[in-house]
């Protein structure tokens, strides 16, 4: 006989009961208004009763009912009244994972890696919005008689969550899915979701999950430290390339897995499809070995800026950027001006140049922009000034060069008006002697000033770069521009967010490294180096914002404002005073929205960590393809730069952005 549901419809009927959990009871009924079957999930009634949890339920169904995939159980409405709060689902007739897995034991790889191909699908179209499922396992995977697998119970782990904290137990199953950072320190991206989809994985090839124990601690402390046991030694024919991708899935840190659910697919998939890190163009950083980037020598991963310069006391070489073009004055562009800036600050030359001063210091050419330098120092600044394309050469000192290089790009006209001068001087000292009026000797003194005043001011202004270039209250390192990459790279590091800084600085590591390849062809336009520093400053202010959330969310614990909530609502329950009742009432309006803010900041995090992954994976993928053309990488940018914008719109700043301190 079918059950009847107090507050339900009449346009539902249902049929049998399918489910029940700790949170809800899952029902099959008939929808007489789309003449269809649907799956009820109805919310238990003791927890109807808790405030927090409906709030919670209703908030965590609107963010997720903005995913649209075949692979997601579709949520079609969410009926709330008095007696009831029941969502209405696509209804998906099979079993889930977990029963599939006890039934046959386990599966063999092409049913495994069908069910891991539909999955990743309905996590991709997830992440994208930002949506983090945090409870991905083989009970949450249902799978019909044809195969088709989808994704169930998406936004329902958070509100497992506040079921859990409210009745204060844990639930083992889920703990051997769960990643070590939900572990930890509760911050997590889709990289989670990764995680726990390797340990199904693993389950469904094997018959067991990697890690098992009969206490929650025991089972916490191997997925924080025990690696998994390995995949071929349990099954020998499975193909290496699969067990090689469920290992980085089961990786402990999160920046040692895939980035996005479509890298994983490509690497169980078709592994040559995955994208690969470019080889370093230069040696490693002395501080911590990693790769350092072409043209930009501080180390991305650490900050570190190795001192490849060596100077001397006395005498020493110098280098010079020259003169090419004597029609223009401001004779760099923008991007080459911020060359500059990146050659001398990320080689970590020890001379002193006020880098506040260099852009007006650039404006006229030739400028001294190093001295005092060991030869070999020397020929690598100005090679790396010429490998970026900027003018440059290196003077040895008293040879001489560096005045008649300048006075050769001194305008002509200058020139002119320097030899009118002279001939000003001669004929004001002869003119009294050849016509003897005095009157016009004050005409010719008043032209001679005004000519050679003009001429000196003009000769000064432009050599005063060669040989007044040093400020000697400013080092290298003192103050950074956010307008380079150096400058970017080092107000990355000051952000206090290791995680963060970590997944922000492959994010730059890729950027540069592209940045680099753009460069060397002739036939990709300006625009798009524009466009690979304006991706790396909407990603530094993103993570200056996740850096921020993360502060605050360490800040506001859940667990202890639930416990406020507890004794305030006691405290309101035994209250006898019309006073004090209002001010109970008026604190716990306060707790629950401190609750709902901790729950849009962590939504927050997530979508901002997932925008970073999929750029990271988008910046991979187009460093990659060596086949595309420089539109197509120009073009491909221009994608990526409006993702950035339309996902992260509210981190950016219109001005330019001061370094952190």
């Amino acid at each position: 006989m079918a059950e009847s549901i107090v507050g339900l419809p009449p346009r539902f009927r249902v049929l049998t009961r399918i489910g029940r959990g700790g949170m809800s009871t899952v029902y099959l009924a008939e929808d007489s208004a789309s003449q269809g079957q649907v799956a009820l999930k109805v919310l238990l009634p003791h927890l109807r009763e808790d405030e927090l949890v409906v709030e919670r339920f209703r908030r965590e169904i609107s963010v997720v009912r903005r995913i649209a995939h075949p692979a997601v159980i579709a949520i079609h409405d969410l009926i709330e009244n008095a007696d009831l709060l029941c969502l209405v689902l696509e209804y998906h007739h099979g079993i889930d994972l977990k029963r599939l897995i006890r039934r046959s034991g386990k599966l063999n790889v092409g049913q495994t890696l069908a069910i891991a191909r539909q999955v990743l699908d309905g996590l991709s179209a997830a992440h994208g919005q930002g949506i983090v499922h945090r409870d991905i396992k083989p009970h949450n995977i249902l799978i019909n008689e044809r195969g088709v697998a989808k994704i169930a119970d998406f936004g329902l782990a958070r509100v497992d969550d506040m079921v859990r904290l409210t009745s204060h137990t844990t639930a083992l199953g889920t703990l051997e899915y769960l990643a070590p950072e939900a572990l930890s320190s509760g911050v997590v991206d889709g990289r989670a979701d990764l995680y726990s989809l390797g340990v199904t994985l693993f389950e469904a090839l094997t018959g067991k999950p990697p890690f098992r124990s009969t206490t929650p601690l025991a089972l916490m402390r191997m997925h924080l430290e025990t690696p998994p046991p390995a995949l071929r030694a349990i099954e020998p024919e499975l193909p290496e390339h699969v067990e090689a991708a469920i290992a980085r899935a089961l990786a402990k840190q999160p920046e040692d897995r895939f980035d996005t659910a479509d890298e994983m697919r490509g690497a169980l998939l078709a592994p040559s499809a995955a994208p690969v890190e470019s080889a370093p163009a230069l040696p490693g950083c002395r501080a911590c070995g990693a790769p350092l980037v072409d043209g930009v020598a501080i180390c991305v991963d650490c900050g570190h800026t190795p001192v490849q310069i060596d100077t001397v006391e006395q005498g020493g070489q110098s280098v010079v950027i020259e003169s090419t073009d004597w029609l223009r004055r401001d004779q760099l562009t923008f991007i080459q001006k911020s060359q500059v800036t990146d050659v001398l600050l990320g080689l970590g030359a020890e001379f002193k140049i006020a880098e506040h001063r260099l852009e007006q210091r650039l404006r006229s050419l030739p400028v001294v922009v190093a001295e005092k330098l060991e030869p070999r120092s020397a020929e690598r600044i100005a090679r790396s000034l010429v490998d970026q394309g900027v003018p440059a050469y290196v003077s040895a000192p008293g040879e001489g060069g560096l005045v008649r290089r300048a006075l050769k790009s001194i305008h002509p006209l200058l020139l002119l008006s320097a030899a009118l001068s002279g001939c000003i001087v001669l004929a004001t000292a002869l003119l009294p002697f050849v016509h003897g009026d005095a009157g016009w000797l004050g005409f010719w003194r008043v032209l001679f000033v005004v000519s050679f005043g003009g001429s000196a001011w003009e000769v000064l202004r432009h050599l005063d770069p060669l040989f007044r270039f040093v400020d000697s209250g400013a080092g290298v390192g003192d103050r950074g521009s956010d307008l380079t990459a150096t400058g970017l790279v080092r107000s990355l590091h000051a952000v206090d967010s290791p995680r963060l800084r970590t997944l922000a600085a492959r994010v730059v590591r890729r950027a540069l490294a592209l940045r680099g390849e753009l460069r060397r062809d002739p036939a990709v336009p300006a625009e798009a180096l524009l466009d690979v520093q304006r991706v790396m400053e909407a990603v530094l202010a993103a993570v200056r914002r996740g850096a921020q959330i993360e502060q605050e969310l360490q800040l506001a614990s859940a667990d202890e404002i639930y416990e406020q909530l507890q004794a305030v609502q006691a405290r309101l329950d035994g209250a006898r005073d019309a006073q004090r009742s209002e001010e109970l009432i008026a604190s716990k309006l306060e707790l629950r929205q401190r609750l709902a803010a901790i729950d849009e900041q962590q939504h927050e995090l997530a979508e901002l960590y997932n925008r970073l992954l999929q750029t990271a994976a988008q910046l991979a993928a187009l460093e990659a393809s060596s086949d595309a053309s420089a539109a197509d990488s120009a073009a491909s940018l221009s994608t990526i730069l409006r993702d950035l914008d339309a996902e992260l719109a509210g981190y950016r700043e219109v001005r330019a952005l001061e370094p952190v301190r």
